[in-house]
Parts: structure tokens; C-alpha cells; sequence
């Protein structure tokens, strides 16, 4: 039962894993865009209501992981 429960463990800890390297990697993409996003708005590329747009659906999305 003790040798089960190490499996379970460890198949538990591996798909853990692999969703943190996949959030990590996700977080990472959309600071890379809502960092891109607020330099365009910067050098005077986009208004400001895209800049809020996307730093709106930025939010929404980094609430919902």
C-alpha cells in the first residue's frame, strides 16, 4: 500500500510540475505583451484605450490561474 501511495505521489508531483512550467511559461508570454503593449503606447504607437484593453484582459486572465 506504502509503495501506491509513492506512485500516486509522484505522478501527482510530475502533472504539478508540468502545470507550473506551463503558468510559469503562460505569465511569462503575457508580461513579455503587456510589457510591449505599454512601450507602444509610450512611443505614442497605440492610444491609451488599447493600452487599457489589454492590460485589462492581461488581469483577467492572471486572476483566472
Amino acid at each position: 500500500m506504502n509503495k501506491l501511495s509513492d506512485e500516486k505521489e509522484k505522478k501527482k508531483y510530475q502533472e504539478d510540475k508540468e502545470k507550473l512550467e506551463k503558468l510559469s511559461s503562460r505569465n511569462e508570454e503575457l508580461t513579455t505583451l503587456i510589457t510591449k503593449l505599454y512601450e507602444d503606447h509610450a512611443l505614442g504607437k497605440i492610444p491609451v484605450k488599447i493600452l487599457l484593453i489589454g492590460y485589462l484582459i492581461y488581469m483577467i486572465r492572471s486572476n483566472k490561474t
